[in-house]
């Protein structure tokens, strides 16, 4: 048993927490961090390569662990209860139920046991609700053991709903020769942080040793800043079609006809040009010379901006994915930084309420009666102890909506109300009651 207990001024910390097992209580200890809400909580883990499901001893299994007693017409139990004890199954995960329903002359039993890690991705959903039929062989029977409760295998069991996903809290009972439960399962499979494809490089520091960003560096921006973001361009150029260089010698000024010769009716060749015809050549090679070295200097010009262009392009490209690997990087080490706390509540929210009937063949298809996706746009939340009896036909649990946002705002709320029956945060009744109860509650919320 897991035990919280609150003090305010208590000499050492005001919270603390430990552990009874067995009517024996152990030592007590302060939590460590005495600004965070006093409530550790870690994954499940599957017990598939330790759990031990025992048939009867007569087949070779094991003894009971039960011994004589002097003078008494019966066996003293080794666990110090009356009657003989067997040991059904071991190794199951620690929290794990279960339950006896009997029908006619026959017992079985409900329980959950560990699925195969290779079927699951997360631990979430590695129990997995199964029954067995507890058999009884021996003179005057003297041995018990699990079953399957149809072909009697031993040690083996009849899963009640291999769907995949982890079984929480259950019910069964009798009703005539059928066996009904009813239990609380999650909706969907549970998906472990996935890190980022091979192909997304992973950040580098801005250190000499580039280190490569982990998640216990993540958050550090000095060592790895966001990316400084670069503007997309305002057009994309096409490239010019090539010109090439002229072979004769550039002329850089526009080359003007009285330069060569004179206009009117009767031009005459300019100085230092004896003809007519050879002014009007010299100009025509001028112009010609010009206008190719001009469009040549233009296609430099077109080349010179398309390439900017394309190296523009490419940089706000390579921005655009250093920025997505950088993202990419940090999620995935703050997903799995906080794994543990944000899988807390995202399961929770994936609960829904099965039914299923053994009828002494096989259980029918689970029904979903209560939960998330039952029906569209249904949003009841967390779902939780389940419960019925009868025929069935009426079906009990809970259900609880989530705060968003670990419940802030209804804890401001609470602690105003607080506030207003035990007075300010300096007084005596507040601090040994009011901040008890606001921590509580702040408990409560965080995780529901």
């Amino acid at each position: 048993q897991y035990i919280l207990n609150y003090e305010k001024g208590r000499s050492g910390a005001d919270w603390m927490h430990g552990y009874s097992s067995l009517g024996a209580f152990g030592q007590m200890y302060p939590l460590e961090d005495k600004d965070s809400t006093p409530v550790a909580v870690s994954l499940p883990k599957t017990n598939y390569r330790t759990q031990q499901i025992f048939g009867p001893a007569g087949e070779g299994d094991f003894d009971p662990l039960a011994y004589d007693s002097t003078g008494a017409p019966f066996q003293i139990s080794g666990y110090h209860s009356s009657g003989d004890a067997f040991t059904l199954a071991e190794g199951l995960s620690t929290g794990y139920s279960y339950q006896v329903v009997t029908v006619s002359d026959d017992n079985y039993l409900l329980y959950t046991v560990s699925r195969n890690d290779a079927e699951v991705e997360s631990t979430v959903d590695s129990s997995m609700l199964v029954m067995s039929k507890i058999k009884v062989t021996g003179d005057g029977g003297t041995s018990y053991g699990l079953v399957h409760p149809v072909t009697e295998a031993t040690g083996d069991y009849m899963v009640v709903d291999d769907d995949g996903t982890g079984d929480l809290e259950f019910k069964a009972w009798a009703d005539g020769s059928d066996i009904h439960v009813i239990w609380t399962s999650y909706a969907t499979e549970t998906k472990e942080p996935a890190e980022p494809d091979s192909n997304v490089p992973r950040p580098l520091g801005t250190d000499s040793s580039k280190t490569p960003m982990d998640i216990d560096n993540y958050t550090d921006t000095d060592l790895f800043p966001v990316p400084a973001p670069v503007e997309k361009p305002a057009e994309t150029l096409t490239e010019p079609n090539e010109v090439s260089m002229p072979t004769v010698d550039e002329v850089t000024v526009e080359p003007n006809v009285s330069d060569y010769y004179t206009d009117g009716d009767d031009p005459q060749p300019v100085s230092p040009y004896t003809s007519l015809e050879e002014a009007m050549k010299a100009y025509e090679a001028a112009r010609t010379a010009y206008d190719a070295w001009k469009e040549y200097h233009e296609y430099l010009a077109q080349l010179t901006a398309y390439e900017e262009n394309v190296t523009a392009w490419g940089n706000h490209e390579k921005y655009l994915a250093e920025k997505a690997a950088y993202d990419a990087w940090k999620d995935y080490f703050g997903l799995l930084d906080n794994y543990v706390r944000t899988l807390m509540a995202v399961s929770a929210k994936n609960t829904v309420v099965k039914t299923a009937t053994y009828a002494s063949v096989d259980f029918t298809p689970a029904v979903i009666v209560g939960g998330d996706g039952i029906e569209s746009g249904d949003s009841i939340g967390h779902v939780f102890l389940p419960e019925s009896a009868g025929d069935g036909s009426v079906l009990f649990y809970a259900s609880a909506n989530h705060f968003t946002g670990g419940g802030e705002a209804a804890n401001g709320a609470y602690k105003d109300y607080l506030m207003s029956i035990y007075g300010n945060e300096d007084s005596v009744s507040y601090k040994n009651i009011g901040a008890f109860l606001l921590e509580y509650q702040a408990a409560q919320n965080a995780i529901y």
